[in-house]
């Protein structure tokens, strides 16, 4: 049911698809007692601007608010536990997003293409940075990654071409195929002592990263052959030339 209340539609369940395509959604707040935002429950909802989420919601569903074109805010309570697949994906007015501590997982996709975004947190809480998860978000400048993560997922990053700084704890052992492709902003990075696998094509078409720094010590272009012999977790199915056109092209 809906009920109007000064301009705000109170929603009091949000079921699979329940208002989903819905162009007359503006302002809503969905009802107490509501845990569950399901799949597509506002998909393509183009004019929906903002969102209000009550205390007790645990689960954001897979395309919840896919391709909600205009939603610019929406608060994230703590008692959100999970945050699906492409829940936020083409949010392309959501500028910042604030993660609760109780967040345990974000799904694959879940704020790619967001082209406003321009911050995020990752609370203590997850240990996984999943594929493309922040992929296309062209005015993200900067990402401080917490040190309960142990993995960076394919594509997490790529195409984020404002992207100028990254922070990766020494917790990662593992980063991803393409996790940083296109960064064209990215100058300079730092690989955890930890890591063991670095993905194909990590570092691909990032034009202006002069330097890799792994274990105390920095390599350039010109040390791109030494980098490729102490570090056998790029060599993964590549050649040397190969290897130097992933990361440093």
């Amino acid at each position: 049911m809906d009920i109007q209340e000064n301009n705000i539609t109170v929603l009091n369940s949000a079921g699979e698809r329940e208002y989903q395509n819905r162009t007359d959604l503006v302002n809503v707040a969905v009802a107490e007692g509501v845990s569950l935002i399901d799949r597509f429950a506002f998909a393509r909802c183009e004019n929906l601007a903002s969102v209000t989420v009550p205390n007790g919601l645990t689960d954001i569903g897979y395309c919840a608010f896919w391709a909600c074109f205009s939603l610019a805010s929406i608060n994230i309570p703590d008692s959100v536990i999970l945050i699906d697949s492409f829940a936020f994906q083409e949010c392309k007015s959501l500028a910042s997003i604030n993660l609760p501590d109780s967040t345990a997982e974000i799904g694959d996709d879940a704020f790619s293409a967001c082209e406003s975004l321009e911050s995020i947190n990752f609370p203590d809480s997850i240990t996984e940075i999943r594929n493309n998860v922040l992929s296309g978000c062209i005015r993200l400048k900067s990402v401080d990654i917490p040190c309960s993560v142990t993995k960076i997922g394919g594509g997490a990053f790529s195409g984020c071409v404002s992207l100028e700084s990254i922070n990766l704890p020494d917790s990662i052992i593992e980063i991803g195929n393409h996790a940083f492709s296109g960064c064209t902003s990215l100058k300079s990075i730092t690989i955890p002592s930890g890591v063991t696998k670095i993905g194909y094509n990590t570092f691909g078409n990032c034009k202006n990263l002069a330097n890799i720094t792994y274990k105390g010590k920095t390599y350039s272009r010109s040390s791109a052959e030494e980098m490729y012999n102490v570090l056998p977790c790029f060599k993964e199915n590549m050649t040397f030339d190969e290897f130097k056109r992933a990361i440093f092209s």
